[in-house]
C-alpha cells in the first residue's frame, strides 16, 4: 500500500527513513540500495523528516551552499550558523530575500531575534536587508574571507591599471607584472 498519488510504498518509505538514520548514508547510497532515485529519497526525506531549528544564539553567521536545484528552484540554500558553538542553527532551502522575509515573519518568538548581537555576513545584500529589518540590536559586519578576497580584487585592479600606464618595456611596468 502506498501513499494517495504515491508510486512509493509505506514500507519504502520507512525503508528509506530508517537508512537516513544512519549519518554515514548519502542519499545516493540509499536510492542505490532501495532502487529509488536521489531525488526522490530527498524529497521523502524532506517531506518526512522535520528538524526543530535550534534558537538564534547572541552571535550568528548567514552564508550560502550551493545546492544544484531543489525543489524550490533556487541554486543555493542559506544556512544560518552559530559562530561560539559552531553549529548549524537552520537551513533554509532558498536564500532570496523574499523568502528569508517569510521565514523571520513565521519565526514567533521575536524576542530570540532581538538577543542576537553580532550577523556575520558575505557582501550579499539581501543577508545584509534582512539582518538590518530583523537583528535591529545586533552590529552587522562582513566576514574576514570576504573582506580580504575584495582588498585583494581592488589592489590587483590598481595594480594593473598602474602597470598599463608604463611602457611594456620598462622596469616599472616589469616590476608591476612579476
Amino acid at each position: 500500500m502506498s501513499p494517495a498519488n504515491s508510486k512509493v510504498s509505506y514500507d519504502s518509505i520507512m525503508s528509506v527513513m530508517e537508512l537516513l538514520k544512519d549519518p554515514k548514508m548519502t542519499f545516493s547510497y540509499v536510492g542505490s540500495f532501495t532502487g529509488l532515485s536521489e531525488s526522490t529519497i530527498v524529497r521523502i526525506f524532506d517531506k518526512h523528516c522535520h528538524i526543530s531549528r535550534n534558537p538564534f544564539p547572541e552571535v550568528i553567521c548567514i552564508d550560502e551552499v550551493y545546492t544544484k536545484v531543489n525543489s524550490f528552484n533556487a541554486k543555493y540554500s542559506c544556512i544560518f550558523y552559530d559562530f561560539y558553538n559552531r553549529s548549524i542553527i537552520d537551513v533554509l532551502p532558498d536564500r532570496k530575500k523574499n523568502y528569508l522575509h517569510h521565514y523571520f515573519q513565521s519565526l514567533h518568538n521575536s524576542r530570540e531575534l532581538l538577543n542576537v548581537k553580532y550577523v556575520c555576513i558575505d557582501m550579499y545584500l539581501p543577508y545584509k536587508q534582512i539582518a538590518q529589518i530583523y537583528f535591529k540590536k545586533a552590529l552587522i559586519c562582513v566576514d574576514s574571507f570576504h573582506v580580504i578576497k575584495h582588498l585583494n580584487e581592488s589592489l590587483q585592479k590598481l595594480r594593473i591599471r598602474i602597470m598599463k600606464s608604463y611602457s611594456t618595456d620598462s622596469i616599472e611596468y616589469y616590476l608591476l607584472k612579476h
